[in-house]
């Protein structure tokens, strides 16, 4: 009887793109292998690089008590490359586009208009102009993958000990050069002081490629005429979906630059803001061009378009990664009795992969990563997802962030698909093709975490909290410094009540009720632990320098549209009327007429007796009496029909906010909120 085999500990490290790809003839002929590795556990932990379309996956798996020595396989997308040759051509005719912009804007009559255009857009040209090739890795991407490698090698110390050997680690990647070439940059990474070459003492590696006719591993998408067939017949489909976004983006810039820009200007401004962001650190010239709000509607359209054409919008997008998944799971399992049967060491160690997001995305799909509940169970059925809903929905899937910066800045940060979750991936999302979770498993931290340069989530979590805390915190300040203010009238939220998952069950929530920073930690739910946190930071502003401030903590206000854009507020009354099931679960606690906030803030500055926090909401209700109502007043409408209980453990009350009713404010009731939201959003032209 043979030897029952010992675990050894195995990872899997995913460097991530934008999204994901999909298969006639080969694809179909592929099937799914048996679930190998079931006795091994394993974790995952997920950190993003900085302006890139990558971020990194680790599967740890097993553990024989005798220290970590693990078996790796990387798989890897190359590093930020440069503008592909059509990206380049597109630049050009936005250069020339723009000037025929300004040109006509001096022809009209003369006004402040011309004021409104950003200096940088006069004389503009793109930096690429005259390139006749592009797509090339550029230097910010070999550092990327250079700096990938010695991470990995810090992280499993002594894994690389072993006189290099092509068969012990293995590198490949596609024919494409910023493919190889960022496999060159990860070994100069990882082989550094290993040789004899140069000031480093580098040596010499290999790395194998495969034509792109016969690659099924690394480029599955150029060999499957079914997934080819699909994505000419769907790309229409995504540019009809993305519609409605650009125009609402572009009628928004037409009124405060006053240039007749198209969708498609839009769509290039939008290019070029990420381009300047990732290759040229510029942040105050396209990228500014956009509110928050606009950008978090053009980053869908980005998330839309990776999902259907290259994630889990479709099963065949994924279900070309097959091969790599059976070549994956093999060199597992070949570990395993290897190390046995090669006690001397010689045996792989690790598979590096350098290939594309068509490669990667579709891999992390088939994986079952950064799905949740019955989206998983969904994917094993091969059935189709729902798209990512539109901000300010939360989603899970996200390809790209543009995190905004204080003083209006942008700064482009992608990462790959899933939630913005802290650098983690839940260890409940599981593979059934080879893995099963052990949910006692300790977390483990990825080191470099802390280096901004690897981990910049932490610094994307920053740029929400400290401007929310500061900018508070800058206005007491200087109604300190100002002398003779009698009082100050914070603008809080509701969020910084809820979630409050610890509150007294059966008890209505009130003033006294704040949200619990842990679970928002836990949760990566960050608007509401900002909120939280400049509220509080005011409350200990006040105490110490003896200002008298009183706070109203407004839910969810509706109402007319003043500004060009709409709130995040009145983009959740949208897409509940145009059939939207999200339930804001630790967003929402009733609804609130604008006005009635405005006379919040009136009679709290004008009461002497008022004090303290004062919550402003026309009833504590659930999303779904919310949306129950909207259906029976605008039938027309595909309003869906809710669970009762979206809002889990939340007591609903009428006459809530009773403070603000005790001096005298009188609510507007849910009926007039709802009338006249909707018909203010008819007339500005958001809904039809």
């Amino acid at each position: 009887m043979a030897a029952p085999r010992t675990p050894l500990p195995l990872v899997l490290l995913l460097v991530s793109a934008a999204l994901l790809a999909g298969g006639r003839d080969r694809c179909r002929r592929v099937r799914r292998p048996p679930p190998p590795l079931h006795r091994h556990q394993f974790w995952m932990i997920r950190c993003l690089h900085p302006f890139t379309e990558s971020g990194t996956v680790e599967l740890g798996f097993g553990g024989d008590g005798k220290g970590f020595n693990p078996f790796v396989i990387l798989q890897a997308r190359h590093g930020t490359r440069a503008p592909t040759k059509k990206r380049i051509k597109e630049l050009d005719r936005l250069a020339v586009r723009l000037k025929a912009l300004i040109d006509e804007a001096k022809q009209g009559p003369v006004s402040d208009s011309l004021k409104k255009i950003p200096s940088w857009m006069k004389g503009w040209e793109s930096p690429w102009k005259g390139r006749v090739k592009g797509g090339e890795l550029v230097s910010e991407g070999e550092e990327e993958l250079y700096n990938l490698a010695i991470r990995v090698k810090e992280r499993f110390q002594g894994l690389f000990d072993e006189e290099y050997h092509p068969d012990v680690y293995s590198i490949r990647a596609t024919q494409v050069p910023r493919a190889s070439a960022s496999a060159v940059a990860f070994g100069l990474g990882l082989l550094s002081g290993k040789g004899k070459l140069g000031p480093v003492k580098n040596r010499a590696f290999s790395v194998l490629s495969e034509s792109r006719a016969s690659d099924i591993c690394l480029r599955f998408f150029d060999s499957c005429e079914t997934y080819k067939d699909y994505r000419k017949r769907k790309e229409p489909d995504v540019e009809k979906q993305k519609e409605p976004i650009l125009e609402h983006v572009t009628s928004a810039l037409v009124n405060r630059y006053h240039l007749n820009f198209t969708p498609k200007d839009v769509s290039s401004l939008w290019f070029l803001c990420k381009q300047e962001a990732s290759l040229m650190n510029i942040t105050n010239q396209a990228c500014q061009l956009f509110n928050e709000a606009e950008v978090y509607f053009l980053e869908w359209t980005d998330d839309l378009e990776g999902f259907v054409l290259k994630g889990y919008g479709e099963s065949i997008n994924y279900r070309m990664g097959l091969p790599l998944l059976k070549d994956v799971v093999q060199s597992m399992e070949e570990a395993i009795v290897a190390k046995e049967e090669h006690p001397d060491g010689t045996y792989e160690k690790a598979r590096l992969r350098f290939a594309h997001a068509e490669t990667v995305v579709p891999f992390s799909c088939l994986l079952g990563l950064f799905l949740e509940g019955s989206d998983f169970a969904k994917i094993q059925r091969e059935e189709s997802l729902d798209i990512p809903p539109v901000p300010p929905q939360g989603r899970n899937w996200k390809g790209s962030v543009v995190a905004p910066f204080a003083g209006n800045n942008m700064l482009a940060l992608y990462q790959c698909p899933g939630k913005t979750d802290g650098g983690k991936i839940s260890r409940d999302q599981k593979s059934s093709y080879f893995v099963q979770v052990i949910h006692n498993e300790a977390p483990v931290s990825m080191p470099g975490c802390g280096n901004k340069d690897f981990c910049p989530f932490e610094e994307f979590k920053a740029q929400l909290m400290v401007p929310a805390v500061e900018g508070t915190l800058n206005v007491l300040r200087a109604a300190k410094d100002a002398g003779g203010v009698r009082r100050v009238v914070v603008t809080s939220s509701i969020s910084a009540i809820v979630p409050s998952p610890g509150w007294p069950a059966g008890e209505v929530r009130d003033e006294r009720c704040w949200t619990d920073l842990d679970y928002c930690e836990k949760n990566g739910v960050w608007y509401p632990a900002s909120k939280t946190l400049a509220e509080k930071a005011a409350w200990k502003f006040a105490e110490e320098n003896g200002l008298d401030v009183v706070v109203v903590n407004p839910g969810t206000v509706m109402g007319l549209v003043i500004p060009p854009t709409i709130n995040a507020s009145m983009a959740m009354l949208v897409r509940l009327l145009e059939g939207c099931t999200e339930e804001y679960a630790d967003f929402y606690m009733g609804p609130v007429h604008v006005e009635d906030v405005a006379l919040a803030h009136i009679l709290l500055y004008e009461n002497p007796s008022a004090s303290g926090r004062h919550l402003c909401v026309q009833s504590i209700a659930h999303w779904s009496d919310f949306a129950s109502k909207v259906a029976e007043l605008y039938p027309e409408y595909k309003v869906p029909k809710l669970p009762k209980e979206t809002q889990p453990g939340l007591v609903r009350a009428e006459a809530a906010s009773k403070k603000l009713i005790a001096l005298g404010l009188q609510f507007s009731p849910m009926e007039k909120i709802i009338r006249d939201s909707v018909e203010s959003l008819k007339s500005r032209g958001f809904i039809s």
